[in-house]
């Protein structure tokens, strides 16, 4: 039986054949986060290195979910992914650059590219032939520090 495109793409990353089922350690080209479940993705990775991303010119943060604050909290929560882009230098789409998926599908994906994103959209990516998913804040935090370095990636 032929080889899906996740097993193609995901091959071709670690270089060698895999199957569904297979645990692998890939390099991500791109990593996204918003002000949905940034924040607690930021506080994760902080608590594992202390430091920053190891790939940041590969990172994003997107302040597209609640562009214009409806309240002071989620404001704070913007202010602080500001702060955390400017310190560890990855790119940072503020309120008013756009949404992110469409900003990602128009100038940031490439096929067979490997993302992940803090938002459940992230899968659409795989439409443009890229290894594309979504995770929860958590993951993100624990995955952030070790990004583009062999970072453990979910079970094909």
């Amino acid at each position: 039986m032929g080889m899906t495109l996740a097993e193609k793409i995901l091959s071709d990353k670690c270089g060698k054949t895999l199957r569904a089922g297979d645990y692998v350690l890939v390099d991500v080209d791109r990593m996204y986060l918003n002000e949905g479940s940034g924040l607690r993705a930021v506080a994760k990775c902080e608590e594992i290195t202390g430091a920053g991303l190891a790939k940041p010119e590969g990172s994003y943060v997107f302040l597209d979910h609640c562009a214009l604050s409806p309240q002071r909290s989620l404001s704070n929560v913007q202010k602080d992914l500001r702060r955390f882009a400017e310190r560890v230098g990855c790119k940072l789409f503020d309120v008013n650059a756009g949404v992110s998926h469409q900003i990602i599908a128009d100038d940031l994906i490439n096929p067979c590219d490997v993302i992940v994103g803090g938002d459940s959209h992230t899968c659409t990516g795989g439409a443009l032939g890229a290894f594309a998913a979504g995770m929860g804040s958590t993951d993100m935090g624990s995955f952030l520090p070790l990004a583009g370095h062999g970072s453990r990636y979910p079970r094909l």
